[in-house]
Parts: structure tokens; sequence; C-alpha cells
């Protein structure tokens, strides 16, 4: 049975609209993006958790119904980044590069999670991780300056992952070399 329009301003509608027969998926991307905006970041409470948990199945429930669908990939990459799914999120980014190889955005979060990473001192990278982490984390940076040589964000990026580079370098020289690099594109973002 199709519900009025009162209840659905008024009842509990998401779960009927969702999982109708109507060919209405950008329901399952709105309700994801709704609740996505309510995780906060670094919160491991439990009810936390549960929104991004929800998040996360409405946005998966999109991708199932839309495989190449930009927003949905995009969105349960920065869910899982916000639970601290660094893994999951990594892969879900890698995947959102590998369908909009044009957008920058994909590339420019592979980049930030990977300085993420080198800049948890909770947790610190062995040196070899780290030097991999930095390699990574430059040609996603790059890669996005490429598709936008104008991405703030990126340059700013850019700069934190030279630094983090300069700091595992092998002889002072390649240091002070990778800092004025550094530098460089720190100046830009300001």
């Amino acid at each position: 049975k199709q519900k009025t329009a009162y209840e659905i301003t008024y009842g509990d509608w998401s779960s009927d609209v969702c999982s109708s027969d109507l060919r209405f998926y950008d329901a399952d991307l709105y309700i994801g993006v709704a609740y996505a905006s309510l995780v906060v970041p670094g919160d491991a409470s439990a009810a936390n958790t549960d929104v991004g948990r929800q998040a996360a199945a409405a946005l998966q429930r999109y991708i199932e119904k839309v495989p190449d669908g930009v927003d949905g990939w995009s969105g349960l990459a920065g869910v899982y980044q916000e639970l601290g799914e660094v893994d999951r999120a990594r892969a879900t980014y890698r995947r959102l590069t590998e369908l909009a190889p044009q957008n920058p955005l994909g590339f420019y979060s592979l980049g930030a999670l990977a300085w993420t990473a080198l800049a948890d001192t909770k947790h610190p990278l062995p040196p070899a991780q780290k030097e991999a982490a930095v390699a990574e984390g430059l040609a996603n940076i790059d890669r996005a300056l490429t598709l936008d040589p104008q991405y703030g964000d990126a340059m700013a990026y850019r700069n934190l992952l030279l630094r983090q580079k300069a700091l595992i370098a092998r002889t002072p020289a390649e240091a002070d070399r990778l800092t004025a690099e550094a530098d460089s594109f720190f100046n830009p973002t300001l």
C-alpha cells in the first residue's frame, strides 16, 4: 500500500520507501548522507557507531542499485573514514578513483589517509611502512594536483607529506631539499 503524504511526512517512511518496488534509488543515497552528517569523527561511542553503520548500510544499498554511483562510493568512504575504519575507507576511495579517474577527490583522500597514518603517534608505522605510505600518499596527491592544479587542500597535504618524507630522508641534504619543496607548497595554501 502506498503511503499518503501525511504518513510520509509524519510516519516512519524511510524503510518503506527504500524497500518498495519503486525505482527510487536516491532515497538510499539521501538517507545515507543524512545519517553520515550525524557521525562525529573520533567518537567511538555505541550511538555514534550505530549512526555510522546506518549511514553505511543505506549507502551500500544505493551502491547495490547504482554500482557506478560516485556519490554513493564517496559517501561510504567518508563514513568509513569518520568511523576510523581506515582500511575500508582506503579500499572504497580506491574504488572511487576507478569509477571517476578524472575526479581529484578520491586521489586527494587517499593522500590524506596516508598522511593520517604517518602522523599517528599512538600507532607509529615502522620505517619501511613509512616510506611506502609517503610514496603512496605523494603519488595520489600528485594525481589530484595533475587533475586540479589549484586544489588547495591537496597542496597542503603535499606539503605535509613532503615534510614526512624529509623526516625519513637518508641525508641532511635530501631533508633540506624536501623541506624547501614543502615550503613552496605551504605558502600558496595560506
